[in-house]
């Protein structure tokens, strides 16, 4: 979520037909999908529903549902993924669940990063959250560079 993402034509196709009934999509966004290139980045911006941070809710018409749970926004699903797999223990799944279940797409992508930080109250407050379940030696799952292009193609797609 940091450089200004950019989607061909086909991907645009694909999304249409996903989202076409949202009122999100028909008004609120403003999405071109006559143009062979489309380019997003922010959430609330032009084009912005096809951001991983984009919301999936009641609010807007839109639900993203993997594996029979719902999930807020796609980075929430890619974040948990990875702490699922092979190896997975209770407390990855844990640790998965409290992903999926984060208010917002920031504090999910923060919680998968697993790093500590500082700055803002709400940041500081991840810390002992991430500390816990890294005592509890949940990481990265070990074959996450094999998977994650897959895993990602499976919630676009």
């Amino acid at each position: 979520h940091g450089t200004q993402s950019v989607m061909k034509r086909k991907s645009i196709a694909i999304i249409s037909r996903v989202c076409e009934n949202s009122p999100a999509f028909k008004q609120k966004k403003k999405v071109n999908t006559n143009a062979d290139v489309v380019y997003f980045y922010d959430e609330k911006a032009e084009n912005g529903l096809f951001s991983n941070f984009y919301e999936c809710s009641e609010k807007n018409s839109l639900k993203l549902i993997i594996n029979g749970k719902s999930w807020k926004t796609v980075e929430h699903f890619f974040q948990a993924s990875k702490f699922l797999g092979s190896n997975e223990t209770p407390k990855s799944r844990e640790y998965s669940e409290l992903i999926r279940n984060a208010s917002t797409a920031n504090i999910a992508k923060i919680l998968g990063g697993q790093k500590l930080g500082g700055g803002y109250p709400w940041r500081t407050k991840l810390n002992p959250v991430i500390t816990e379940f890294l005592n509890y030696h949940v990481t990265l799952r070990p074959d996450w560079d094999s998977v994650k292009e897959m895993i990602m193609k499976e919630v676009i797609v």
